[in-house]
């Protein structure tokens, strides 16, 4: 904190005359033209008054345009401002009023404060305010009360403005809607690819089409998106789910909460959307079999739901986010989930997808069957339990002793005591200082020799609460998996918690092939890595699993 900047601005001097290193900070919420110049007026303007004042060395500028002032977290140059303060780069930001600073009481107050603590002041021009005068305190308080309530009337003005245009059938959002062009508003129809359209809705009624089984009939017949890459299936979804296809406008399907910091906005129930036959829509598709493709969807959700809804699974499976690709063209990408439907019985696969080439869109290596990962963990299951019970019982009783130790907590109460004292000599150190009873060099001298003693203490003791946090937390995994062996042994085919409590990863390795799949399972808490091997005959259900090795 600069003490001696703070006293003499509270007791009148005048910053112009004072020997300071400064910035300013810009920002526009918008990039129209007029926010665009007033943007570059700002910057010259700020910039020419520090350089033509003799006593400031300018030391910089920080700029946010087009960015609201209601959300710092968005504002790179900002936070840049404020992380370049706490390295105590500047002592001054010039700001054009309180309203470019922050339209937020909250984060306006907080970050002048925290400026403050780094010894850096803020001088809002237009209204002439001092963040290091404390008679100006209340007033930019009201200020910054005033900038938020303005962005709040702003935000409804809008809000208003939208609502009217969409009862003069205007069309705002997303200008890139397949079928739909734009023209000041108005959604007109583009036959070329309107035609797509229906061509997507008559495969997935009249010919009970999927949507990959689209995408791909789709691509056959030339029909792609216009870098010459297949249509998305969540492109596909997008359009089947979309009511302007039949005439139909549909709003209202999200709002935005005031979440304190920041505005979080969260999709709504769809009983609660805004639907109804807008005149102003043009329809591509007719009504009948645009209802008729939203029934079939609930079918095949309904379906799916059923199928899935094992009681390991509950819609968050077993194995997600365990497995990952050992191959050069996927390290380390994680394997996906998938159903594979045969004739009496579904089962479940992981497969490494190649998401990056959606031209041609592939496997990269085999898939794996989650019964065979099954098998495999319940032969791990039995070893733990004859060889690791004996190693799991002394390790925890290594971590009982480390986290209970009074040794440590001796010493944390040395420390805590020796702390209280040295903050006390510096309470009295700064007083003497006031008091002009010591010079500032003594000042100086003493109070970095308590504040380098601080540092240390402070050190230790985060190193101690952390060895012994260490500790804990290992003694209650030990602990979980002591129990989850014990229970896991029970189990006919592992569960969700057994596997997470159990298993770090399970890496496909890249020499696998499609009748000999190489695993390397890594265990948790436990620094070990086992080797599997599973062989596959022709005949899919045909499968061994065999243990090749394990490495600490």
């Amino acid at each position: 904190m600069n003490y001696d900047l703070l006293r003499a601005v509270n007791n009148g001097a005048n910053i112009q005359d004072m020997n300071l290193r400064v910035v300013d900070y810009v920002r526009v919420s918008t990039a129209s033209r007029e926010q665009r110049k007033s943007f570059e007026n700002q910057l010259d303007t700020y910039r020419q008054m520090i350089e033509d004042n003799p006593n400031w060395t300018y030391s910089g500028t920080y700029s946010d345009e087009a960015v609201t002032g209601t959300k710092v977290y968005m504002r790179g140059g900002f936070q840049q401002m404020i992380a370049d303060a706490q390295a105590g780069l500047f002592d001054l930001i010039i700001v054009k009023d309180v309203a470019r600073f922050a339209r937020n009481i909250k984060e306006c107050l907080v970050y002048k404060d925290k400026l403050k603590s780094c010894g850096v002041m803020i001088w809002f021009v237009k209204e002439g305010i001092n963040s290091f005068r404390s008679k100006d305190e209340m007033f930019l308080q009201w200020m910054a009360l005033g900038a938020e309530m303005e962005a709040e009337n702003a935000r409804s003005r809008t809000k208003i403005v939208f609502e009217q245009g969409i009862q003069r059938g205007k069309v705002y959002g997303n200008s890139k809607i397949l079928g739909y062009t734009k023209d000041h508003c108005k959604l007109v129809v583009d036959e070329e690819e309107a035609e797509t359209v229906r061509l997507i809705f008559d495969l997935y009624v009249h010919q009970r089409m999927g949507l990959r089984r689209i995408a791909k009939e789709l691509a056959e017949r030339g029909i792609t998106r216009k870098d010459g890459t297949q249509i998305p299936t969540r492109t596909l979804k997008t359009v089947l789910e979309n009511p302007k296809y039949k005439g139909f406008y549909c709003g209202g399907k999200t709002e935005k909460l005031d979440m304190g910091e920041r505005y979080v906005r969260r999709e709504l129930p769809q009983n609660e959307w805004v639907m109804y036959k807008d005149p102003a829509i043009p329809a591509i598709v007719s009504e009948a079999l645009w209802d008729e493709a939203a029934q079939i969807r609930k079918e095949r959700q309904g379906k799916y739901r059923e199928e899935v809804s094992a009681p390991c699974n509950q819609g968050i499976y077993r194995y997600s986010g365990k497995i990952v690709s050992g191959f050069d063209a996927a390290p380390g990408v994680s394997f996906t989930r998938c159903l594979y439907r045969y004739k009496g019985i579904n089962r479940e696969g992981w497969q490494c997808r190649n998401y990056k080439d959606a031209a041609h869109p592939g496997n990269i290596g085999p898939t794996l069957y989650s019964d065979e990962l099954d098998t495999i963990v319940q032969g791990m299951l039995h070893d733990l339990l004859g060889g690791y019970d004996a190693m799991i019982a002394d390790l925890m009783r290594r971590y009982q002793s480390a986290t209970t130790g009074q040794q440590i907590e001796k010493r944390m109460e040395t420390l805590k005591k020796e702390q209280e004292t040295i903050e006390k000599k510096r309470r009295k150190l700064l007083d003497l200082y006031e008091d002009d009873a010591i010079t500032k060099d003594e000042y100086m001298t003493r109070s970095a020799e308590h504040k380098s003693r601080l540092n240390a203490i402070q050190s230790e003791r985060e190193m101690l609460k952390a060895s012994s946090e260490k500790s804990r937390q290992m003694l209650v995994q030990l602990d979980g998996l002591k129990q989850s062996v014990r229970r896991m042994a029970e189990e006919s085919t592992p569960s969700k918690e057994t596997i997470d409590s159990l298993i770090d990863k399970i890496v496909v390795r890249g020499d696998s092939t499609k009748k000999a799949i190489n695993l390397e399972i890594t265990l948790k808490v436990i620094a070990v890595t086992q080797a599997f091997q599973i062989l596959r005959n022709r005949k899919q259900n045909d499968v061994s699993c065999s243990c090749c090795n394990q490495r600490s």
